[in-house]
């Protein structure tokens, strides 16, 4: 063999082996970088063309958790660390099982980034994340709920980037409300025009109930449907009737009260103790913050109320016919395992009480209503 030609040889083979080293040496930089950043936070980008937001964390096992923009719904996802790159299965609710692969990049600006491939089936995608940033977080519902979670859940608060739905003005003597639709949750609740205190309430317990919803419609065989209507409306209360049927995993469906009334004056959501009183309140009892109060005989206040409620309601309907499948020995519910004291609206004739029976004796759903004169 010339001289010449046994150079350009083994030139080549030094290259070939230049180049294998560099490739090396990049995936065992890439390897550490991945090791060295956790895969923690909230993220924005994309899977192909489709808009998502993702969250990571976890000790030990990584989770994780996504949604496409369009609609808000939860995808969890786990996974770990295989061959210096970030792998997540999906578990989705029904059929579907897409994975993940994730690794860490920088952009043109030593920025980091997330690159990588979603597989669904046969169809593959590219993977674009970023950390969230501020200019990501602008607000597209007018909500006091929703700047608390700008600073300490980016990630719910970008489900609510679309603008309510607004309905049709409905007049009330000189009381003028308008109905507003999430979009993604398809939950309605109304509004008063103008500047009214109770506005705010309002929109925040919209947005936690449609939160609830977007939680629950998360596969083919899930949702949530909350049908709410006005029952009472004056210059100092409005009151809505509102039942929840949900199927929020395998197994049958579900409905519970979920009714709910406000004072126009000062805006606040009220408890029954706000407005009616069964029996004596404990001294220092705040409905408003009933999670967070705890002394001894609470449950004991809680059944004494329920109790004397119950009676009460069942004594003004007396004629109300009670199906005996729902009662009893047939069911082994009596009427106080299944009023919801936390539940109730104003209506004409007086306060509501919702009954409440458990999944499977839906059916059995009742109200009963106790009038104004009964409550004094």
């Amino acid at each position: 063999m010339c001289v010449d030609g046994w150079v350009r040889i083994h030139g080549a083979a030094i290259a070939m082996k230049g180049l294998l080293l560099l490739l090396l040496t990049l995936t065992a930089l890439a390897h550490a970088q991945t090791e060295e950043a956790p895969l923690q936070g909230v993220f924005v980008g994309f899977f192909g063309n489709q808009a998502v937001v993702a969250q990571f964390g976890g000790e030990g096992e990584l989770r994780g958790r996504f949604y496409y923009r369009r609609d808000g719904l939860d995808i969890v996802l786990e996974g770990g660390l295989q061959g210096g790159k970030y792998v997540l299965g999906e578990r989705y609710p029904d059929a579907r099982r897409g994975i993940l692969t994730l690794s860490w990049q920088r952009d043109d600006l030593n920025q980091r980034l997330l690159v990588g491939n979603h597989q669904l089936g046969q169809r593959s995608s590219l993977v674009l994340l970023r950390p969230v940033q501020r200019q990501d977080l602008i607000a597209a519902l007018n909500a006091p709920l929703l700047e608390g979670w700008k600073r300490s859940d980016p990630y719910m608060f970008l489900k609510f980037d679309q603008p309510w739905q607004v309905g049709r003005l409905m007049r009330y003597g000189s009381i003028r409300l308008r109905w507003y639709t999430e979009p993604k949750s398809g939950v309605s609740l109304p509004r008063l025009e103008g500047r009214s205190p109770v506005n705010p309430t309002l929109a925040d317990e919209h947005i936690r109930i449609a939160a609830r919803a977007l939680r629950c419609n998360a596969g083919a065989q899930t949702g949530w449907r909350q049908a709410t209507t006005l029952s009472w409306i004056t210059r100092t209360n409005l009151s809505l009737r509102s039942v929840a049927t949900t199927r929020c995993e395998a197994g049958g469906s579900d409905s519970f009260p979920a009714s709910m009334t406000f004072d126009l004056r000062s805006g606040k959501k009220l408890a029954l103790e706000d407005f009616y009183r069964p029996t004596w309140v404990p001294r220092g009892y705040d409905p408003a913050k009933s999670e967070e109060f705890n002394f001894a005989n609470f449950s004991e206040y809680l059944d004494r109320r329920k109790r004397v409620l119950t009676v009460r309601a069942l004594l003004w309907n007396r004629s109300t016919r009670l199906n005996p499948h729902c009662w009893g020995e047939e069911s082994g519910l009596e009427p106080t395992d299944v009023l919801s004291a936390d539940s109730w609206y104003l209506g004409r004739g007086g306060l509501t009480v919702q009954l409440d029976f458990p999944q499977g004796l839906n059916e059995c759903d009742l109200e009963l209503t106790i009038p104004y004169a009964g409550l004094r």
